[in-house]
């Protein structure tokens, strides 16, 4: 039950355990119990957003580190052998906020949104947002993506929303 860097994402899974993304890419498993074990340490570093996604072969734990998406089976191998780099062209930003929005993984990728499809395809160019704006928020309505975005330069000015 140590944690040796901060959480900045919780992932509650399917699998029936919870799932800790750390600032300095740790992942943690928290057991119904309340243990929790630290699973995964991922080489790139600082992980920048997390989700669980199903897709049309299986259900996958994803995560995003600064220019990576990885992806791990769930529940696949303890050892966590089985890790893999599904995308190495995201944009560097401080967040990658992930949310799985009727099948797809949504993924805040600074001034567009990149998508990872039901069928496990990508894309980082889903979506370019109005000129000047970076993705930092995205929430699920009845089915669609709501985007929060804010102007470059300007991260703690407020929040603009685009549907």
């Amino acid at each position: 039950n140590v944690y040796t860097d901060l959480v900045i994402a919780w992932v509650k899974a399917t699998d029936g355990n919870t799932y800790g993304f750390g600032n300095a890419g740790h992942i943690y498993r928290r057991y119904s119990d309340g243990y929790t074990r630290m699973v995964y340490t991922d080489p790139d570093g600082s992980i920048k957003g997390a989700v669980e996604k199903p897709s049309a072969t299986a259900t996958y734990l994803q995560w995003a580190t600064d220019t990576k998406v990885m992806r791990k089976p769930l529940p696949g191998s303890g050892t966590w052998a089985d890790v893999e780099v599904i995308a190495q062209n995201l944009t560097g930003a401080d967040w990658h906020t992930m949310k799985q929005i009727g099948g797809a993984n949504y993924i805040a990728n600074g001034s567009k949104l990149a998508l990872v499809g039901y069928d496990d395809s990508f894309t980082n160019e889903a979506l370019n947002v109005i000129p000047g704006n970076l993705v930092k928020t995205i929430l699920e309505r009845n089915g669609r993506a709501v985007i929060g975005t804010y102007k470059t330069g300007y991260a703690n000015k407020g929040t603009n929303a685009a549907i």
